[in-house]
């Protein structure tokens, strides 16, 4: 996921072709955004979220991810 920090968008780039899932929770763990990701290379908006930092959540083929996105 980049750039991080960000303005308004994400560049997510998977490894797998499997569909996934993406949550993205604020600092206090309430869900904001999701987003199914189906391709390799995806951006994503995050323009309409407030200034601050988030959990972002991937789920991919029964697994999860988490990684912090800082949005400025």
């Amino acid at each position: 996921m980049f750039p991080n920090p960000t303005g308004d968008i994400i560049n997510i780039k998977l490894e797998k072709t499997t569909p996934a899932q993406m949550n993205i929770y604020d600092a206090t763990g309430r869900l904001v955004m999701t987003h199914a990701i189906q391709e390799l290379n995806n951006a994503v908006s995050v323009q309409t979220l407030p200034a601050g930092i988030y959990q972002v959540e991937f789920i991919q083929a029964g697994s999860s991810f988490q990684q912090k996105l800082v949005k400025y």
